[in-house]
């Protein structure tokens, strides 16, 4: 048997090796991946019947119904956010929840409560707000919801009712 012919030579034979062996490896990432966070990406509570998940859309029917639109504006040092809600809630609600979903992993979700300041609210947070985030903005006593998106690199959002068409 010569070099030309040794079995070690022959690159069909790694081929048939390497694209088991890579599969396996892409399998055993994939696993590790799945297992490692799974959470829900939606923080709402969801009601399961069978295969479907049915979630409470009346406070976005409620936002949609006052017409409620909010710009929002973070520093650029994602500490400190301000929040315009137009038409203006009325004149009680003192307190908005701010909630940055974090899109993969629940663990890295912030929330931040804003207070009234002027026009609008006002919040801070201690972990830097930076990234791609899905926003929910609601009173505390969650009568109505806004939602949105902040995009990796930005400072301004347009929140308005989930059920509003973009």
């Amino acid at each position: 048997m010569n070099a030309a012919t040794a079995w070690y030579r022959q690159p069909v034979l790694w081929l048939a090796i390497a694209l088991p062996a890579l599969i396996l490896v892409a399998l055993a990432s994939t696993l590790a991946i799945a297992l490692a966070g799974s959470s829900d990406a939606a923080p709402e509570p969801v009601q399961r019947t069978a295969d479907s998940q049915v979630s409470d859309l009346a406070p976005d029917a409620r936002a949609q119904q006052l017409g409620l639109l909010a710009t929002l504006q973070l520093t650029p040092d994602g500490h400190d956010v301000r929040v315009v809600v137009r038409p203006a809630p009325t004149a009680d609600i003192d307190t908005l929840t701010l909630q940055w979903v974090h899109p993969i992993q629940a663990a890295k979700d912030v929330e931040v409560s804003l207070r009234r300041d002027g026009d609008g609210w006002r919040g801070h947070s201690a972990t830097p707000l930076a990234g791609r985030w899905r926003l929910r903005l609601q009173p505390q006593q969650g009568e109505w919801r806004l939602v949105g998106r902040l995009a990796a690199g930005e400072h301004d959002a347009l929140l308005q009712s989930a059920l509003s068409t973009p």
